[in-house]
């Protein structure tokens, strides 16, 4: 028995193939076999030959790729041709596999569904068992089609339960952290209020000082002018005959005044210094409440930043809430499940890969790559890219173009100060999100090379998460791939190419 030969499509026998296979498979269960088989490319070229728009292909995702397939093939023969012939192609090996084997070890080694585990070579497998010439063998794939059926019903009734009862506890939990960092807030604006007070009440005594040390001053100037006064010795005339006593006693009085004015020229030198150490209080309280103002302003980006993943979490998918254990058609790109497989979640700094790979290669990423080499296989719980929005015409396509790899994108745009410089970095954004999502992931893979992740990836390692890395060698920081268990490095192989 070798592998079965695709007739003419105008011949009896294909008719017969394809009567055979629309009764075999549903709607749902081949579109299964389609997403976990045929590769995009593979889809695209197929929807081309039926007369569809290689723009509009482009625009839509592998699920509506599929959804679209799955319609072409049960409009009749013609239609289905070119999709049974993209199959065998695709399942070539396995067929040869099959028809290799005898018939009764064929049904001994794969007639229950977990021999099969509907991943990309399970997918193929089941199409392969499904195109057999022997009828034992046939029959066989139609009953493996039925388990799956019957497993993916009760996955999605267990998945409805299990996401009421996540979704609310995560959300309680989520409220409460928000009300945490709004009474942080209150506090810190508190302390802000009370530094301006006190900054106030410094003002008001230094200019109060001042006003008296101005008074002073004019009163200093005048008693110096006395004191030169007498002082210089008149040379008019010589003066009348006094007596001795009478000038004694002059002597004593002017050496009083002097030393009294000296007490007072004292007096103003220790206000001199008074009001120094009051202009330093007031320094020193001013920079206090630039600190208070910063501290201010980096809890409400982070309280913004918590609102918008508790909005985020609040809508979180089945797909992230329960990994099913099979795959269902509408996973994207990449994300395959299984039962005895890590639960991954991927978070891609964008902005700081994008960065490095056009100051290295002068080139642009492809994500889609990227993804599948973060995955390498294991069950995908999450997959979310952050970008910085700057408002470019050129952005919503590029953000389209990640959600249909799979991605969930998160955007900002970019913060302008003051003094017209402008800041826009997902730093702490990406560390919160981790931190959440940390109780339902085993693995962590971070797409950056920043250092300023190395706490959080402590952190998630003192939880038991293995966390991985990614990035261009060149742009990672050491300490950063000291800490990780496994770094993979990107290069010119991950670029996008013309073709």
């Amino acid at each position: 028995m070798g592998t079965p030969v695709l007739p003419k499509m105008s011949s009896k026998a294909f008719k017969d193939i394809y009567v055979h296979l629309s009764a075999v498979f549903k709607r749902e269960s081949f579109a299964v076999v389609c997403f976990g088989a045929l590769e995009r490319k593979r889809i695209e070229k197929i929807l081309l030959r039926q007369g569809l728009k290689a723009g509009a292909l482009k625009r839509v995702s592998r699920q509506e790729l599929v959804s679209a397939l799955v319609a072409h093939f049960f409009r009749g023969p013609q239609m289905a041709y070119e999709i049974v012939k993209e199959l065998d192609k695709a399942a070539h090996s396995e067929q040869s596999l099959l028809g290799s084997m005898p018939a009764q070890e064929v049904v001994s080694r794969f007639h229950r569904l977990e021999s099969l585990r509907l991943q990309r070579h399970g997918a193929k497998m089941l199409w392969a068992i499904c195109r057999d010439d022997r009828p034992v063998v046939r029959d066989m794939g139609s009953g493996l089609i039925e388990q799956y059926m019957r497993q993916a019903q009760e996955i999605e009734e267990e998945g409805s339960i299990q996401e009421e009862i996540s979704t609310e506890e995560r959300l309680k939990e989520f409220e409460h952290k928000y009300r945490a960092a709004t009474e942080r807030v209150l506090e810190l604006e508190d302390d802000k209020s009370q530094a301006e007070r006190e900054r106030a009440q410094l003002v008001a005594e230094i200019g109060h000082k001042e006003a008296e040390l101005r008074q002073e001053g004019e009163k200093r100037k005048a008693l110096a002018r006395d004191i030169q006064g007498m002082e210089k010795p008149k040379v008019l005339s010589p003066p009348p005959p006094r007596h001795k006593s009478s000038d004694k006693s002059e002597s004593e009085h002017l050496q009083r005044k002097i030393r009294s004015l000296e007490k007072r020229l004292g007096g103003y030198a220790r206000k001199d210094d008074e009001i120094d150490h009051l202009r330093q209080d007031l320094e020193d309280a001013q920079a206090q409440n630039q600190q208070l103002l910063g501290k201010i302003e980096r809890m409400r980006d982070l309280r913004a930043q918590e609102l918008t993943v508790l909005k985020e979490e609040a809508s979180v998918t089945k797909s992230e809430v329960a990994v099913p254990l099979t795959q269902k058609p509408e996973k994207s790109r990449g994300q395959q499940t299984s039962a005895d497989v890590s639960r991954v979640g991927v978070f891609l700094d964008v902005a700081n890969l994008a960065g490095a790979a056009r100051l290295l290669h002068q080139g642009s990423l492809d994500y889609g790559k990227v993804l599948d080499s973060a995955l390498r296989g294991r069950a995908c719980v999450l997959a979310r890219a952050y970008v910085i929005d700057k408002g470019q015409d050129s952005f919503a396509d590029f953000a389209q173009a990640l959600r249909a790899l799979g991605y969930k994108v998160c955007a900002k745009r970019p913060k302008t100060f003051a003094d017209g410089t402008m800041k826009a970095d997902w730093d702490v954004g990406i560390t919160v999100e981790m931190l959440s999502q940390a109780s339902h992931l085993d693995v962590v893979v971070l797409g950056s090379g920043d250092g300023d992740y190395l706490p959080a990836l402590h952190r998630l390692k003192e939880q038991g998460i293995r966390v991985e890395m990614l990035s261009f060698a060149q742009r990672s920081a050491k300490e950063l791939k000291a800490a990780v268990d496994d770094f993979l490095e990107l290069d010119e192989s991950y670029l996008m190419t013309d073709a």
